[in-house]
């Protein structure tokens, strides 16, 4: 029994890990338009062609 909860708690710290990870990632990236996405072929082009401006323009292709 002690190991399930061993386990379990073992689960558990590396979700919240993950998930704080993420938080952490798209707070940091907050100068791309896509908040740090690396996941598509559009984002070198948005940087590429991203305006200069202190506005966030979204990222259409996020679900």
């Amino acid at each position: 029994m002690t190991t399930q909860y061993i386990i379990v708690a073992a689960i558990i710290a590396i979700a919240v890990g993950y998930v704080a990870y993420k938080i952490y990632e798209t707070f940091s990236n907050t100068n791309s338009s896509c908040g740090g996405c690396k996941g598509c072929s559009m984002n070198p082009q948005q940087q590429k062609n991203e305006p200069i401006s202190n506005k966030k323009p979204s990222c259409n292709h996020k679900m």
